[in-house]
């Protein structure tokens, strides 16, 4: 017997990461329900203006906070495909899980 032996857990995290915590709530014991409520994407803004402005509102950016793995998966190479290099600025992870991907 476990300690979550007769627990059912809703799971609404979409991707990998809900997934992995899934199979870790099983092997606990529990019940987990998949049922993702969202999807994570890039942004892809299509208006030429709107990207120009805010590449240039991340040029002039002095900290970016990164409050999750996601954000470094879909930021960090946005931030590198506009030239915006990280090496100069403050950067502040959320989280140990955030600081190791940005490591990284």
């Amino acid at each position: 017997m476990s300690g979550l032996d007769g627990i059912s857990v809703l799971m609404t995290r979409p991707g990998a990461a809900g997934e992995q915590l899934a199979v870790a709530l099983e092997r606990c014991g529990a019940t987990a329900i998949r049922a993702p409520l969202f999807t994570i994407t890039a942004f892809a803004p299509t208006d030429a203006a709107r990207v120009a402005e805010r590449t240039a509102a991340l040029a002039a950016a002095e900290l970016f906070i990164f409050i999750s793995r996601n954000a470094v998966e879909y930021g960090l190479p946005a931030l590198k495909a506009h030239g915006v290099a990280l090496s100069a600025r403050q950067v502040v992870a959320v989280g140990p899980g955030t600081a190791a991907m940005l490591k990284a």
